[in-house]
């Protein structure tokens, strides 16, 4: 059977379509189309993100999604079997046989060590013994001896002592709640975007997290972070968003992809890097026609 990727491309050629002009109808990255018609799907997002952009490709060039996803579910089905079930079984069983190996030394170790330290345990607990003996002696000796000295002066002590106890207790303060968790929470930002229609999106969280997420009509996402956000949309009218609890105007109209939003507690503003794509990361076809029409495009 023609892989896949081939046979999208195939038909993409035959109606003489670019890839621009699939990416602007199906808000699909370029980058990803490429990676589709390449068959390296293990570059894409996720098994979620791939069957969506299958379906959005196949209904952009007119074919049946449903034969598109059934070649797609055998291709992953041919992988799976070309993985050798010997050679994964004679792993496990070589796993296996280490760590008996493993317990069996470690084992009289275990025991060694307990024997060890019961035996440290005892004899500090009976060295300790007569020593606190000793002390008990003197003590009752000693309160033996003030009872019969002053045995007024000790019962007043022994009634003042739990009054003074309590008031002690009562003069200190009481435990103050922990609010550092309440104001961490507090100090965060957040994020919350709906499409109106499919939208493509593609968010940094505080420079480190990255999200690449294709939302349908009707979805909404919810993120936090604690510096900022960098937000590229590839359907810039297509979705609503939430900052912060403030509602923002749209960046651009629909079909429109705009690119490094950055979004902080002090200000929003648009952040110049180099673009995702170059252009001569893009495969050039042949056709005449092609590149006649092309997706809009973010201006730095």
């Amino acid at each position: 059977m023609e892989p896949l990727g081939e046979y999208l491309k195939r038909i993409r050629k035959s109606s003489d379509t670019s890839l621009e002009v699939v990416a602007a109808k199906t808000k699909i990255n370029i980058s990803y189309l490429i990676a589709i018609e390449e068959g390296r799907f293990n570059n894409l997002p996720g098994e979620v993100f791939v069957k969506g952009f299958l379906r959005s490709y196949a209904r952009c060039l007119g074919i049946g999604e449903a034969d598109v996803i059934n070649r797609y579910n055998q291709l992953r089905n041919e992988n799976k079997e070309t993985v050798p079930l010997e050679s994964n079984a004679e792993g496990l069983i070589q796993k296996a046989e280490a760590v008996n190996l493993n317990t069996k030394k470690i084992t009289p170790i275990i025991v060694s060590a307990a024997v060890i330290f019961l035996i440290i345990l005892a004899i500090f607990f009976f060295s300790k013994e007569e020593p606190a003996k000793k002390v008990e002696r003197q003590v009752d000796k000693k309160i033996k001896t003030e009872k019969t000295e002053k045995p007024a002066e000790k019962a007043k002590d022994v009634i003042e002592s739990p009054v003074q106890a309590l008031n002690k207790k009562e003069a200190e303060p009481p435990p103050q709640p922990k609010t550092e968790q309440v104001k961490k929470e507090n100090r965060n930002l957040t994020l919350v975007i709906s499409a109106a229609e499919q939208s493509w999106l593609m968010i940094t969280i505080d420079g480190k997290e990255k999200k690449d997420i294709l939302l349908q009509h009707g979805e909404k996402i919810s993120l936090k972070a604690e510096k900022n956000f960098l937000v590229t949309l590839g359907n810039a009218g297509g979705v609503d968003i939430e900052f912060n609890g403030k509602k923002l105007e749209p960046f651009g109209p629909k079909g429109r992809v705009v690119s490094n939003i950055l979004l902080t507690r002090e200000k929003i503003s648009r952040k110049k890097t180099e673009p995702a794509i170059k252009e001569t990361d893009i495969p050039k076809e042949k056709n005449n026609n092609e590149g006649a029409q092309s997706p809009p495009q973010d201006s730095q």
